[in-house]
């Protein structure tokens, strides 16, 4: 069986640029939240949105746009949910604003994907 060639995306170097700097800011949040008592839960949080950006960029780097779109669309919905909720709060403990520039970086990416 003769294995298949992986034809990289003609901005893969773009698309994975973005990635690198996305990965990097959920470092410096898991970062920050790793010895600050009560806040835990958002280490976590930023522990499996990197997760889901690895797969993603994984999916990249295999030239499958189809699972590399379904980890980016996972990764959104969670970024636009936590905003919502963020939203409706009076004393923010994270601020709305930097979920909502998560969430454009993502679509960006999810952007660059499909061109």
């Amino acid at each position: 069986m003769a294995k298949e060639e992986i034809v990289p995306f003609k901005n893969e170097t773009q698309i994975l640029n973005s990635i690198e700097e996305l990965e990097k800011l959920f470092d410096e949040r898991i970062s920050d939240y790793y010895q600050v008592k009560g806040v835990m839960h958002y280490r976590h949080n930023f522990v499996h949105y990197r997760s889901l950006l690895w797969k993603a960029r994984n999916w990249v780097k295999k030239a499958n746009v189809k699972e590399a779109s379904d980890e980016l669309i996972e990764l959104g919905k969670f970024l636009h949910e936590r905003e919502e909720d963020l939203r409706g709060e009076k004393m923010q403990t994270q601020p709305m604003h930097v979920y909502q520039y998560y969430g454009t970086v993502v679509d960006k990416i999810y952007n660059e994907l499909h061109k």
